[in-house]
């Protein structure tokens, strides 16, 4: 019996400019193609699209660097159509705390946005 092994990895890039790269993603995936191929898997879809990162006030985690709402400045949250429904791209909600952006994972758990697992 043969199994299919998926791998699913995000690899995003912040840019001042609003336009994607075309020229610039396409030599990466070519890049990536032999070392994906080296370790027995296929490169079989690729797909990018652009996020407005200031009229969501998205940002980094300045402490894990995943991506959050900072939810201080825009306490509605994501749209969740703006991101195509197919892509499962993870954006936690976060805010500021003694003045760093951090994501609700990495705020305490006392703040307003923090994780309350």
């Amino acid at each position: 019996m043969k199994h299919l092994q998926p791998t699913k990895f995000w690899i995003t890039k912040i840019t001042s400019e609003h336009d994607i790269d075309y020229d610039a993603v396409d030599s990466l995936r070519e890049e990536l193609r032999p070392i994906i191929e080296k370790h027995g898997f296929n490169l079989s879809l690729t797909e990018t699209f652009s996020l407005g990162l200031e009229k969501l006030s998205i940002t980094s985690c300045e402490k894990c660097e995943q991506l959050f709402v900072n939810r201080d400045f825009n306490p509605c949250g994501l749209d969740k159509d703006y991101v195509p429904e197919d892509i499962d791209v993870i954006i936690y909600d976060g805010g500021t705390f003694e003045g760093k952006q951090l994501c609700e994972l990495c705020l305490p758990h006392s703040h307003r946005w923090g994780h309350s697992s």
